[in-house]
Order: C-alpha cells, then structure tokens, then sequence
C-alpha cells in the first residue's frame, strides 16, 4: 500500500436525492433503486476490505481526527 502521510482529503456534500429514484450504477450495467444499491455497495467494501484494499473504519477514524487537528 502507498501512504501520503500529508494527504488530507475532504468531502463535498451534494444534493440530497431520493432513495427510491430507479439510478444506473457506476459500470452501467445494475439498474435498481439507490437504496437496493446500498446491500451491493456494502458487499462490495466487505470484499475489499477483506482482500486488504481498503483500511479499517477504526483506521478511517483516526485518519479523521489527524486531518482535522492539522488543519490550519
């Protein structure tokens, strides 16, 4: 794994959008609801973080509180 240990990254808020709207995923291919996308998604960030592609959510949280006590 790569690490920039001076990398700070934000979000952006969008507009909120209805969970029952029929969306297109990403790749196209799965039509569903926003809300039936989130069982997939959340598979999806098991797989990986099984695999060790992603960190943990204790990992993300402390990434947090670093990132906002250096900010400034």
């Amino acid at each position: 794994m790569r690490e920039l240990p001076e990398l700070r990254v934000y979000n952006q808020v969008g507009a909120a959008l209805p969970w029952d709207d029929t969306v297109v995923h990403s790749q196209g291919v799965l039509q569903c609801t926003r809300s039936e996308l989130i069982h997939s998604e959340l598979a999806r960030i098991e797989r990986y973080r099984n695999k060790g592609d992603l960190v943990s959510e204790r990992e993300v949280w402390t990434y947090l509180q670093w990132r906002d006590r250096r900010r400034g």
